[in-house]
């Protein structure tokens, strides 16, 4: 319910040009974004594994540029009898907040969805474990509107050899 909630309200927010991260032009046509239908086999409890320093790392911007990210940590999931291992960056500045976040790619990166990677947002519970949801990626702002955004593109490390056909698809997309 709580996936469907959040889905209906980015789309009210996209409709709106208040609000809308898009283009002027493609606001009156707007009907929603397009989704991968929920996969409940691309949810996984893991624990967040910390990392040992504050190591800083520049992650490059699409149009250019680097920004600075310190790698918090790691989160390592089991699918398709395969381990995997993802880092979990944090703001370098968090003059504009302080947060957990997990860019990255895989195989459907540049067909059904943004060819930039895409995004997860990650929150630790009590027990320092993570509700690790791809049901909830997305895309990066640039995805939107190139022209207006900037974004950080997942490092090569981030790369999943699997379809995550999970979460948003690319803008524009036809399902």
């Amino acid at each position: 319910i709580a996936l469907v909630e959040m889905r209906i309200e980015k789309n009210e927010e996209f409709s709106r040009a208040e609000t809308s991260p898009l283009m002027a032009a493609d606001i009156p046509d707007f009907v929603g974004l397009n989704y991968y239908f929920p996969q409940a086999e691309l949810r996984f409890r893991t624990p967040f594994v910390a990392a040992a320093g504050t190591d800083t790392v520049g992650l490059t911007k699409r149009r250019g540029g680097v920004v600075s990210y310190i790698r918090r940590g790691t989160l390592t999931f089991s699918h398709a009898e395969k381990e995997h291992t993802l880092p979990v960056f944090g703001p370098a500045d968090t003059s504009g907040g302080n947060y957990l976040w997990l860019p990255f790619t895989d195989a459907t990166t540049g067909q059904d969805s943004y060819a930039g990677g895409r995004y997860l947002d990650i929150a630790l519970d009590a027990e320092g474990m993570v509700d690790l949801d791809f049901n909830y990626a997305y895309n990066p702002l640039c995805d939107y509107n190139a022209e207006k955004y900037n974004c950080t593109l997942p490092p090569a490390e981030s790369h999943l050899d699997f379809a995550v056909e999970a979460g948003e698809k690319i803008f524009g997309a036809s399902d």
